[in-house]
């Protein structure tokens, strides 16, 4: 089976998972290419990022994934800190 197609797969069932779990909405998990391209960073500093605990990713089998909500956290915090500086 195509790595794509199973990592579909499980995504799927991770979302219906949160809906049986209670949660009212499912968010959109980032692949590390999609995190870069929004931060406009490499994707080495985005696994050095996750790796270190300032970005808070998931794994999946062997992917790793961002959640929405942990970008905006990681966003929030990196504009908070530019504030104060």
């Amino acid at each position: 089976m195509d790595i794509s197609i199973r990592l579909e797969m499980i995504e799927e069932s991770l979302r219906k998972l949160l809906i049986v779990a209670g949660g009212t909405k499912t968010e959109k998990w980032f692949r590390v290419e999609e995190v870069s391209e929004i931060l406009g960073l490499g994707e080495t500093k985005v696994r050095e990022l996750m790796s270190s605990g300032r970005l808070r990713s998931v794994h999946v089998d062997s992917a790793r994934r961002v959640p929405e909500k942990a970008l905006r956290e990681f966003q929030d915090e990196a504009e908070r800190s530019e504030r104060s500086a």
